[in-house]
């Protein structure tokens, strides 16, 4: 596990498409989306088209509900925290 690991934080913070010869590309979703980093891993990657549409899909709903929210706090002091970011980004709670 640890090789593809290191396959995926190369390609999020290099930026380059790794070699995925002998590797579990399961394994890397999963990884990758246990550390909120699954978005950036596929544009970089381009493995999976349709995991990337679906995972863009959710990131356009996420931002609608949060310019819903914004919309209806309008007026209101507030103050959101611990937004979702959609590349370039990674936790401080690392896991694999």
């Amino acid at each position: 596990m640890r090789k593809e690991f290191e396959i995926i934080l190369n390609a999020v913070l290099n930026g380059r498409t790794p070699s995925l010869k002998k590797v579990n590309i399961g394994e890397l979703v999963k990884i990758a989306a246990k550390n909120k980093i699954l978005l950036q891993f596929l544009t970089v990657t381009q493995l999976d088209r349709k995991l990337l549409l679906l995972e863009e899909a959710k990131y356009r709903r996420f931002l609608e509900n949060l310019a819903l929210t914004q919309e209806t706090l309008n007026g209101l002091d507030h103050v959101f925290i611990k937004l979702r970011k959609p590349v370039a980004y990674v936790p401080s709670d690392i896991a694999y």
